[in-house]
């Protein structure tokens, strides 16, 4: 059971990353990836069980966290996406 939880904790740290690295390309060189939101969004959902993917104080977490707010920040977002976030975030 617990290296099932280490290896979500370890993709959920690798998707992370990989999302921070698409952002910088999405805002340095103006790279168009329109499922960015979605794998966000993806990766904030909660399972069935409402245990949460990953624990609130691990590096991924705090990288995820640090992502999406860097993500929201674009003042051409829909406020529909913004409250999915928040909505999602609550729920964490």
């Amino acid at each position: 059971m617990m290296e099932t939880k280490v290896a979500d904790l370890k993709s959920m740290e690798t998707q992370t990353y990989a999302l921070s690295s698409i952002l910088v390309l999405i805002q340095t060189c103006n790279y168009d990836y329109g499922a960015f939101y979605l794998k966000l969004y993806a990766l904030a959902n909660v399972t069935l069980d409402g245990s949460s993917p990953f624990d609130m104080d691990s590096p991924a977490c705090l990288a995820y966290i640090k992502l999406v707010e860097l993500s929201l920040k674009s003042t051409n977002l829909s406020h529909v996406l913004i409250c999915a976030f928040i909505k999602v975030r609550a729920r964490l």
